[in-house]
């Protein structure tokens, strides 16, 4: 049984992620905004050093790989897919509890595909209409890749691990739609 102790801790937890979550949405978000003019940057290598964070932060192995011909995304869906990444890793390390996951990116002619695979513990996806306020992260990954006019699929099972995959087009939103960005 879980004393009080241990749940006041690990919701002390889950708040200081959300609070270094938010911060870096931040930073991020300034740093978009402070760089419109100049040439975006490329994604592949940006989720490595993502992936790289987290393996120090949390101790897991989360590796990253890029396959095809990698190229810029605007800085407001760059912005966008840091975040979606950052979301699917700490929700992966928050409820999963794996051993291990793997970030790839697959660039394509006209789009790329991004997926956060885990080997953790898994969920019933029909659990997701069933009460939507436990996947607050998820929805929030879902709007974002409204945002971004991308598409979205989960695949999830108990005992079987999460895959979240994302596909983006290249020239999903025009660079001029940065103040769409909130702090």
């Amino acid at each position: 049984a879980q004393t009080a102790s241990d749940a006041g801790d690990e919701l002390l937890d889950c708040a200081r992620t959300q609070l270094r979550s938010t911060l870096e949405e931040a930073r991020q978000a300034v740093w978009g905004l402070r760089s419109v003019s100049e040439s975006a940057s490329e994604i592949g290598a940006m989720l490595t050093k993502v992936a790289q964070q987290f393996s120090h932060e949390f101790g897991l192995p989360v590796e990253c790989s890029t396959s095809g011909e990698p190229f810029s995304l605007n800085q407001f869906t760059a912005h966008e897919v840091l975040m979606i990444a950052r979301e699917g890793l700490y929700n992966s390390i928050r409820h999963a509890h794996p051993k291990k996951i793997q970030l790839t990116v697959e660039f394509e002619e006209e789009k790329c595909r991004f997926k956060i695979m885990d080997d953790g513990s898994g969920f019933d996806v029909r659990s997701l209409s069933k009460m939507p306020e436990n996947h607050y992260g998820l929805l929030g990954i879902q709007e974002r890749v409204e945002r971004i006019h991308g598409t979205f699929n989960l695949q999830s099972a108990i005992g079987a691990g999460t895959q979240i995959a994302i596909e983006v087009p290249r020239k999903a939103i025009a660079p001029d739609q940065i103040s769409e960005i909130t702090l």
